[in-house]
């Protein structure tokens, strides 16, 4: 009866685990309390049930067996090593943080009985990958252990410092590198595998520290085992990313090209990757691998074909002529499923082209026949190489001219796209020949497609630019782009209505208040092209916008460079027909005078143009610019100096007592002299001018009146500084005397006639 119930209270897990794991699921916290039980066959079996819960799928449960488990590890006994086996399989097969119980884990490294050090190993080897940091804190621990007589403790924990070169480079560089290296000529596989990703990951931050293992790495590719081959290939592409001139001396080229037709894939994408980054420098050393190249476009592994495409593109940029033996592979090629590798195919293509274009493009019965394909992705391809070399070679593009109309209408949404943006890189220089195409560019402005959205309307905005009148047609939807969820199509949409204001600016009236809706939308990025045709408007009826002024100024201050440029210049159309509006508002003036200064030369000239408007019937308010301007006609881009000198002319035309002549600026400086050399006497006055304003007023005039003479630019700085030192309402005269007060009131007279003769009255 006794045994009975002794039986009832200590159940076998182990067993019950084996046929029902829920079972023992559900008595979990009974399980884990037993892990620390004194009697070693109770816990023992508590460990073999977590154990074989932990092979699984029910692994992912045992997140409140981590810490009972790490206890348990204190005697090192045989149950030891099943906990240690439970952890390690938590660690490779969830997600649950071992982070905080890796202290008790990383002393039974040293623990070598039934190969508990193998599966604390293992279970840092996987906590690296999910917590680097917990690992790198016992980092010195785990290199001590990279000689450990286990070679899965060795290839596990090469493993561990491999995951840790991910996140950690600098500190496996500082303290794991040289074991590491050491592990390439490991009796292990694995470790040597593991040990060449490491030092891939390492290149990637520290090249230059793991160069010396390029020989090891070259020798490595020869390895009987692929995953080796893959990860020294891997390493080498690292090191060559930065360093490619130590891999050109101290590799053999013949040797890493013999592995572009290794069995492993990997390999062969990463020894055509290694070569891509020594063409970019040596371009000269892999001319021998370029048949090889050639042949690895039709790999089946997607990305070795992409690593192909770059590095003949890359050597393409220095000898792109020893590339026409393999136009014909690469345009056998241009229709790739693989985004990436089309991408460098068209860059290599473009190459071709941009040494030969009517040669490779004008004739080539292949590349036409590739516009009139059957399959869209191939006719894709094609209209995407064509706008690519559309942009310096729009010539190449002629030819073409009746197929990109004709593709505007695809099945394809993105032959459609493509077509327009090819259409739109032969407007710029043959807008003529995209004529006929604006009637289907319209339609592709309600496509489903918001990219060929866009592109027709860029594309229309660019014919615009040549023949406004054409666009007339479009106005109407044109105006519902406005409203177009995508961003760049409203955009665009706003520049084609200004191209078809010039032309009929009533018929884009009607647009007005969506275009002034897009340019109040602080996060609409087409609020610069809409102040651009708003602009556009106003010169032709600066009624039309005369009413949004105070939108104008606001966007003055705009974040965006053009948008303040538009801004300015629109304000510019309305001060032209009613400067008294641009005068009275202070906002407006104290803003433009901003923009002189302004990063974007556009804006500056916009500024001063509008300023210009002004200054025809207020020189007055605009003359505290004149020292802006003044500075602006030294600029670099002569279009700036010259509307700086056509306001300037206005200015001095209409309000010639404001500039101040050679003589009166030698006065002032005979005058300033005197005031320096006084300037130490006068330690406590009241005052010296009738009021402390006039003072601010006359410095902030000095400063904006700069002179040529730079000794008179410091007396003026000395000046401001005189004034600067005087006392304030409370201060007393007692320490001057007579004579020096009358000094005093005379230093003051001549600064007001200063003041007088330098201002506008």
């Amino acid at each position: 009866m006794t045994g009975t119930k002794e039986a009832e209270a200590t159940p076998e897990f182990a067993e019950l685990a084996a046929d029902d794991a829920d079972a023992v699921l559900d008595q979990l916290d009974t399980v884990l309390s037993q892990l620390a039980a004194d009697d070693e066959d109770t816990k023992h079996d508590a460990a073999q049930a977590l154990e074989i819960l932990s092979e699984t799928d029910h692994v992912d449960d045992l997140a409140p067996a981590t810490t009972p488990l790490a206890d348990s590890l204190e005697k090192y006994d045989s149950s030891s090593v099943n906990a240690l086996h439970t952890l390690s399989n938590i660690a490779a097969d969830t997600d649950i943080d071992l982070a905080p119980i890796l202290e008790d884990v990383v002393p039974a490294l040293d623990y070598v009985k039934s190969g508990a050090c193998i599966y604390a190993a293992r279970t840092i080897r996987y906590t690296a990958s999910s917590s680097p940091i917990a690992v790198v804190e016992d980092l010195d621990i785990i290199t001590e252990h990279l000689e450990a007589d286990s070679a899965k403790v060795r290839w596990h924990l090469t493993a561990a410092i491999r995951n840790l070169a991910r996140t950690h480079p600098d500190a496996v560089k500082d303290s794991a590198l040289y074991e590491v290296i050491k592990r390439l000529d490991d009796s292990h596989k694995f470790a040597q595998g593991f040990a060449a990703s490491a030092i891939g990951h390492l290149a990637k931050q520290h090249p230059r520290a793991v160069t010396h293992t390029i020989p090891e790495l070259t020798e490595q590719l020869n390895h009987d085992y692929p995953k080796a081959r893959y990860r020294a290939a891997f390493a080498l592409s690292y090191i060559a990313q930065d360093c490619a001139t130590d891999v050109v001396r101290d590799s053999d080229i013949w040797e890493i090209t013999y592995h572009l037709g290794d069995d492993h894939k990997k390999v062969r994408r990463y020894t055509a990757r290694t070569l891509g980054r020594i063409a970019k420098t040596h371009p000269e050393e892999i001319e021998i691998a370029l048949p090889k190249l050639s042949d690895l476009l039709t790999d089946d592994y997607e990305w070795a074909r992409t690593s192909t495409a770059a590095t003949l593109k890359h050597y393409g940029e220095h000898y792109p002529e020893n590339l026409f033996p393999y136009a014909d592979t690469l345009l056998d090629h241009l229709d790739d499923p693989h985004s990436n590798t089309q991408k460098w195919i068209i860059k290599a293509i473009q190459q071709l082209a941009d040494t030969n274009p009517e040669e490779f493009l004008y004739d080539d019965s292949k590349f036409v026949a590739l516009l009139d394909a059957n399959d869209s992705k191939t006719r894709e391809a094609a209209l995407r190489t064509l706008a690519s070399i559309g942009d310096p070679h729009p010539e190449a593009l002629r030819p073409h001219a009746d197929v990109l109309h004709e593709s505007l209408s695809d099945s394809d949404n993105r032959v459609r796209r493509f077509a327009s943006k090819a259409l739109g890189k032969l407007a710029k220089e043959y807008p003529e020949e995209t004529k006929p195409a604006v009637p289907d560019l319209i339609d592709l402005l309600s496509d489903d497609k918001r990219t060929a959205r866009s592109s027709a309307a860029s594309t229309l905005a660019i014919i615009g630019s040549k023949y406004p009148e054409e666009l007339l047609p479009a106005v109407d939807d044109l105006r519902e782009t406005l409203t177009d969820d995508y961003d760049a199509a409203r955009r665009y949409a706003s520049k084609a209505l200004g191209k078809a204001a010039k032309a009929d600016v009533d018929q884009v009236r009607p647009a007005v208040p969506d275009l002034v809706r897009l340019f109040g939308n602080d996060r609409d990025t087409s609020r610069s092209s809409a102040a651009s045709t708003l602009a556009i408007i106003g010169a032709r009826d600066p009624d039309e916008i005369r009413q949004y002024r105070s939108r104008f100024v606001d966007r003055l201050d705009d974040e965006h460079a053009w948008t303040r440029r538009y801004a300015s210049k629109a304000l510019g159309k309305i001060a032209k027909a009613y400067p008294d509006d641009v005068k009275s508002d202070s906002r407006a003036l104290k803003r433009l005078f901003k923009l002189l200064d302004d990063d974007l030369d556009q804006a500056q000239m916009s500024a001063a143009a509008t300023l210009r408007h002004v200054a025809k019937k207020y020189p007055e308010a605009v003359y505290p610019s004149v020292g802006r301007l003044e500075q602006l006609l030294g600029h670099s881009n002569p279009r700036v100096q010259h509307y700086a000198a056509k306001a300037l002319d206005v200015l001095q035309s209409n309000y010639p007592e404001g500039f101040v002549d050679s003589e009166t600026a030698a006065a002032g400086a005979n005058l300033v002299s005197v005031v320096v050399e006084k300037y130490q006497r006068f330690k406590s006055v009241e005052r010296v001018m009738e009021a402390r304003t006039q003072a601010e007023l006359l410095t902030d005039f000095v400063e904006a009146h700069p002179v040529d003479d730079s000794g008179y630019n410091r007396l003026l700085t000395d000046i401001k500084r005189f004034l600067d030192s005087l006392g304030g309402a409370g201060s007393q005269d007692q320490k001057l005397s007579a004579p020096d007060c009358q000094e005093r009131d005379y230093i003051a007279d001549q600064l007001l006639e200063l003041y007088a003769r330098r201002s506008p009255r």
